[in-house]
This record gives C-alpha cells, sequence and structure tokens, in this order.
C-alpha cells in the first residue's frame, strides 16, 4: 500500500491542500511538519517527524518506498463516518513519518480488504 500511496504523492495530478499543510511540535518538544495531498479521489495525510522544513511530495514517497525503510505499524480504519482508509507508521532515514489514506470514491484493488475490518 505504500508503493500506491507514493505513485500518488508523484502523480502530475497530485496536489498539496494549502490549508492543511504545516508544522507541529509533539509532546517531546520536537518539530515536525504535516501535509495532506489530493490524487484521484483520495486525501493522503502526512506527517514527518523531526524536519525544520517541509519535506516535498517526491522526498516523502522515496522514503515511503526506501529499500531500508521500517514499517512499524500498519492496518485499516474506519473514520467517524463509516470510510474505509489505511494508516502506516514509518522509519526512513531519520524520521518517522506517519501516514494516512481515505478510500472514498474508488477504494484501492476493490477493497480487497474489505472482509478484514470488523
Amino acid at each position: 500500500m505504500l508503493e500506491i500511496i507514493a505513485n500518488a504523492l508523484r502523480a502530475p495530478s497530485a496536489r498539496l491542500i494549502e490549508g492543511c499543510c504545516g508544522y507541529y511540535q509533539n509532546n517531546k518538544d520536537e518539530w515536525g511538519a504535516y501535509m495532506t495531498v489530493w490524487d484521484a479521489g483520495h486525501y493522503h495525510m502526512i506527517s514527518v517527524s523531526h524536519v525544520s522544513n517541509t519535506p516535498t511530495k517526491h522526498e516523502v514517497a522515496a522514503a515511503l518506498v526506501s529499500p531500508t525503510r521500517y514499517i512499524k505499524e500498519e492496518g485499516r480504519y474506519r473514520n467517524s463516518r463509516g470510510t474505509l482508509g489505511y494508516w502506516a507508521t514509518v522509519k526512513s532515514g531519520d524520521h518517522w513519518y506517519m501516514v494516512s489514506v481515505s478510500d472514498m470514491l474508488q477504494p484501492f484493488h476493490n477493497q480487497w480488504w474489505l472482509e478484514r475490518i470488523s
């Protein structure tokens, strides 16, 4: 699934949602950046730890598919409206990437994972 997200981030049609990008400070006073990207009917929400500048969509895509990345956790979810989605926590280089993607209009792979959600 991370490859699908990386492909979406690289797509010429991918658009940053301007009001949904910025910086955050975690409970350890460490700074990170977050962004929301819209592509092909899906919102991709991404936060990146330990950065002072917001990475580009292409930099995030490269990190998510890096052969040295480490996927700490991943899974599927339903949001408060019942919309299906995917999330992951990924370590790549010096940064942690927290990724989630909605599955609103055209489900990925015809909802091959739908039966796994209770």
